[in-house]
């Protein structure tokens, strides 16, 4: 992901829809054929942008795994796991949800065909499917919360900022990354660009895995997780172009 793609979306967007208006001015001058051109008009416009919205889901949102990234994952024993909505029951424990629980465990089933122990630095939704999980897995070293839980939203350009001083705190410069299939692409450009914003970890590398589908959470208490139809707009025309263009020196976390 680049600056350039990131922000393509947003912007053709907007010169549609600033187009349109021009071009609804110029018709409302001119009291002929007003109506059916004003309806030509949007759906030119709403086309338009579905148009870059299916060639954005097809060819430039999910992430490409990293070359030969198995081989790659072996050379390290760091997870990282950014989490993607959870749920709470009537008593007001948090669950994760189906899809930070599908994150876990295509980590955990990629983790063995690794060797050795893992640190697993994870977002806490994801961390809570840790928990719940019945099953031993001798190879985990341990869970360590990303950041401190905040129940409102913290956005992932801050998650990953988290994430590497994690990573610098237990001395290592790799990690395999997991985020939902949506966000993965973002999620290691987060990362990239903060490390490269730090003389001290700029030799650090983000494996990108190859990860299945992830699932929405229909019960997340982050609303715009529930839905394809409610993340995917919001995915391509605000959190990429906003965390693209983020001014890093503004970054600050405890």
């Amino acid at each position: 992901m680049t600056p350039f793609i990131a922000c393509f979306p947003s912007v053709f967007s907007i010169i549609a829809v600033l187009l349109f208006a021009l071009f609804v001015i110029l018709k409302l001058l001119n009291k002929k054929r007003k109506y059916p051109s004003l309806l030509f008009g949007l759906l030119t416009l709403i086309t338009s942008i579905l148009i870059i919205m299916l060639i954005w889901r097809l060819f430039f949102t999910n992430a490409t795994p990293s070359e030969k990234w198995r081989e790659k994952a072996k050379e390290t024993n760091t997870v990282i796991l950014f989490g993607f909505g959870y749920d709470t029951c009537k008593c007001g424990l948090m669950r994760p949800g189906n899809a930070n629980e599908a994150l876990y465990k295509m980590a955990i089933n990629n983790a063995r065909k690794d060797i050795g122990t893992l640190h697993l630095i994870m977002q806490e939704g994801v961390r809570v499917a840790a928990i719940y999980d019945i099953n031993p897995h001798e190879f985990i070293r341990d869970f360590i919360p990303m950041h401190p839980h905040d129940s409102t939203y913290i956005t992932t350009l801050i998650a990953a900022k988290y994430a590497i001083l994690k990573m610098d705190s237990l001395g290592v410069k790799k990690a395999v990354v997991y985020a939902h299939s949506m966000q993965l692409k973002r999620a290691v450009y987060d990362l990239r660009r903060i490390a490269d914003s730090e003389p001290r970890w700029k030799d650090m590398e983000f494996i990108t895995p190859e990860i299945r589908s992830t699932p929405f959470p229909c019960c997340s208490v982050h609303k715009h997780t529930r839905s394809v139809f409610l993340f995917y707009p919001r995915e391509i025309f605000a959190s990429r172009p906003v965390e693209s263009v983020a001014c890093l020196s503004k970054i600050h976390v405890e």
